[in-house]
């Protein structure tokens, strides 16, 4: 009987040292890495648009081209920072939410500028192009991504660390330089 209780107390010893771990502890990404995640794929997508060539104004099917590459990077530059953003998680335990919010957010502007360029694929580049693609701009435009933008901005707003790191990463600090320096024209 002995060498049963014996065996008994071993068996629920080891039982005890294998239960349940601990999860591990949740390590979140260096807010100014992940401001400059964000604002990388931000820029990337912005300066695509800048680099057009004006003189392609003129030509319907040269405009056309360059408004298929202004997609094509604009979806590739978020489609890249939501999979690097999505890599690194939020920034601390008071942005897990919006940190998700965040990342949908930027693979649906992928996916609108991906749709946008197969849209725009459809149109022929004759007289009537430039018309048409406004009419395509027209409607496919989304204002809610105005109020997404303002609600995540808010989100992230919680924590001061999280407003210095889009202010001063390095990325975010080019976007604001670029922008002052060589506002949009239209």
């Amino acid at each position: 009987m002995n060498a049963r209780l014996s065996v008994v107390a071993a068996v629920l010893a080891l039982a005890s040292c294998t239960g349940p771990s601990t999860p591990a502890a949740t390590i979140y990404a260096d807010p100014i890495a992940w401001a400059n995640v964000y604002c990388n794929g931000t820029l990337r997508a912005n300066m695509a648009g800048r680099e057009m060539d004006p003189q392609n104004l003129a030509d319907p099917a040269g405009y056309k081209e360059s408004l298929l590459k202004v997609q094509a990077a604009a979806a590739e530059a978020y489609s890249e920072s939501a999979r690097q953003l999505d890599g690194l998680g939020p920034p601390g335990p008071d942005a897990v939410e919006a940190h998700k919010n965040l990342v949908q957010f930027v693979r649906d502007l992928a996916d609108h500028a991906t749709r946008y360029e197969a849209r725009l694929r459809a149109i022929e580049p004759d007289a009537e192009f430039h018309a048409n693609v406004e009419k395509m701009v027209a409607s496919l435009t989304d204002l809610s991504t105005i109020e997404r933008t303002q609600d995540i901005v808010k989100a992230f707003a919680v924590n001061p660390a999280y407003i210095d790191a889009l202010q001063n990463a390095p990325k975010c600090v080019e976007i604001r330089d670029r922008t002052l320096a060589n506002p949009p024209t239209n």
